[in-house]
């Protein structure tokens, strides 16, 4: 187990562009996807994961004020990864959230070394333990829960769905000398 091989997993991942899902069936690569392909990859070289919860608030991301005035509640869940690393012996945050282009728009993109804690993607508001969380996955977050939810959001994630990707298109038409 090398942290070289991690953190190509992890910029892998981090790197697939964010995009909710807009119903059950549809992609998605929201934080809660990210996270657990993350957790399947680096369980495949035999590290031990396991799947976090918090709230947040959309309101604390450089999401513009066009968008956040799409109407969405105020508090929101975010997934994010823990990996136990056998080198420190300690539990270590692992957040693949935010695409490399977000960067530019503002957006925490998490770089990782393979050992120590990321920067989360979001502020966390309540981080749940990893026994609320792992209860809140399993019985809160079903399919009934998670089709209401979107349902709910859709116009709201739609709107973030389309900033985020016209934020990638405007970063990639700079010049190169400007993406340094």
């Amino acid at each position: 187990m090398y942290s070289s091989d991690r953190v190509q997993l992890f910029n892998c991942i981090r790197d697939i562009p964010y995009s909710i899902g807009l119903t059950m069936n549809a992609p998605d690569y929201g934080c809660g996807t990210k996270s657990a392909m993350l957790g399947q990859l680096l369980g495949g070289l035999g590290l031990e994961t396991r799947l976090r919860i918090c709230t947040f608030a959309w309101e604390e991301t450089p999401l513009p004020p066009k968008v956040l005035e799409v109407p969405h509640t105020l508090e929101a869940f975010h997934q994010f990864l823990q990996l136990f690393v056998p080198e420190s012996n300690t539990w270590r945050t692992v957040d693949p959230t935010w695409d490399a282009p977000l960067g530019r728009a503002g957006f925490t993109v998490a770089e990782w070394d393979g050992l120590h804690d990321t920067p989360m993607a979001i502020t966390p508001h309540k981080i749940y333990n990893p026994r609320e969380s792992q209860t809140f996955l399993q019985t809160t977050w079903n399919e009934t829960f998670a089709e209401k939810w979107i349902a709910e959001h859709h116009n709201f994630y739609k709107a973030v769905n389309e900033f985020l990707g016209n934020a990638r298109m405007a970063v990639s038409m700079l010049p190169a000398a400007h993406l340094k």
